[in-house]
């Protein structure tokens, strides 16, 4: 049962079709390193390869995830691996990922490819040291974590190669990118399937009372059962948190998604004329503008630095001159975008005041029957 509901809790996410594949191929790897490891046929390690090169398609910075295999099968003393089958499953693994940086090549863009690669490595945090310690325990279930360090410490001197192979599923990714200073929410997903599995584990060996007091006989039958439905009602409520629109006006790194930004963005779509160009606080809005509104946009935070931004993002070199030559005449801000750029923020209500902004368009959350503005759209003029 935590099986079913720990992933879905994480996964679902405003992301939940860019980082679900990851987490689904993550997990299915890690299913074919324990059908290895209990049956020790190599078709279950080359498959396990296979599956990883497509954790890799999924989501680039799930490679780490080698690093976990290689620490369960080096400390696994009772694993045996065959150098035969270790590089045969080597070899698969790098075939299928292959298929990523040879379409980036043959399609006339490596330099773009190496861009990404060149600001991955030296941008700048997006988020304190402490993100991962202070965000992701509340989003996982403190309940679930207990019960985990709980199956952990209680099977530990008659731990088998199961709990190796769990522990280095999560140690690995948790280690890598608590030290990389790019710290992104849906890095973490794969670590779901195994902490549920801990946890489950860990609820299995609570030692239930046999009577009650006054001699009565306790219900083990019962008293199981009721362990992990609190584990999972525990999960029900943050679960329809994180997917209530209303109850949100910002959100997680790298969790995906804009509060109110498909609606500002059809909105504009149906009520600003074409050719009309838009700058917002962030990317992030200037895309769904795009998608959705089919205009134009740029973010006012991106760095005119190469090394400092995405690739793909044009840097907006001197808002004032723009904004007088009329090259926009639309701001539009969002308090997603606000809560991750504060200076930003400041800086576009600044623009919209000294360029004659009026409100067009806003909007709002309820949150506690107060309505709150997630998106305002400004018109301006020089």
């Amino acid at each position: 049962l935590l099986m079913a509901v720990m992933p879905y809790h994480v996964v679902v996410t405003r992301q939940v079709l860019l980082d679900g594949p990851m987490t689904f191929f993550a997990t299915l790897s890690l299913l074919l390193l324990a059908k290895y490891a209990r049956t020790n046929h190599s078709t279950w390690l080359i498959a396990a390869g296979g599956a990883l090169g497509l954790t890799f398609l999924s989501k680039e910075t799930s490679i780490v995830l080698i690093g976990g295999a290689y620490a369960f099968l080096a400390m696994a003393t009772t694993v045996k691996v065959t150098v035969r089958a270790l590089l045969t499953s080597m070899v698969v693994f790098t075939v299928i990922s292959m298929t990523f940086p040879l379409s980036v090549k043959y399609s006339g863009k490596a330099s773009t490819g190496g861009s990404f690669l060149i600001w991955q490595l030296f941008r700048r945090p997006n988020h304190s040291w402490s993100f991962y310690a202070t965000t992701v325990p509340g989003q996982i279930g403190p309940l679930v974590l207990l019960a985990a360090a709980f199956g952990i410490a209680v099977l530990w001197r008659s731990r088998t190669w199961r709990e190796s192979l769990l522990l280095c599923w999560i140690a690995v990714p948790v280690v890598f990118f608590q030290l990389w200073p790019v710290k992104g929410f849906q890095y973490l997903l794969p670590i779901a399937a195994p902490i549920a599995v801990l946890a489950a584990r860990g609820l299995l060996n609570v030692p239930l009372p046999k009577q009650w007091p006054g001699n009565r006989q306790f219900p083990v039958a019962v008293g199981r059962p009721a362990l992990v439905g609190l584990c999972v009602l525990t999960l029900l409520l943050p679960t329809w948190a994180s997917i209530n629109p209303g109850a949100d006006t910002t959100g997680l790194a790298g969790a995906g998604g804009v509060p109110g930004g498909r609606e500002a963005g059809e909105w504009i779509a149906a009520n600003v004329p074409e050719g009309a160009q838009m700058l917002t606080i962030g990317p992030s809005m200037a895309n769904l503008v795009e998608f959705y509104g089919g205009r134009r946009s740029l973010g006012l935070s991106v760095s005119p630095n190469p090394l400092y931004r995405n690739p793909v993002y044009e840097p907006v070199i001197n808002a004032d001159l723009q904004l007088r030559s009329s090259e926009f005449q639309y701001l539009v801000w969002d308090s997603f975008s606000a809560d991750r750029s504060p200076f930003f923020s400041d800086k576009l209500r600044q623009l919209a005041e000294r360029y004659n902004g009026r409100i067009v368009h806003t909007e709002s959350v309820e949150v506690g029957g107060v309505a709150h503005p997630i998106v305002v759209i400004y018109e301006v003029r020089p």
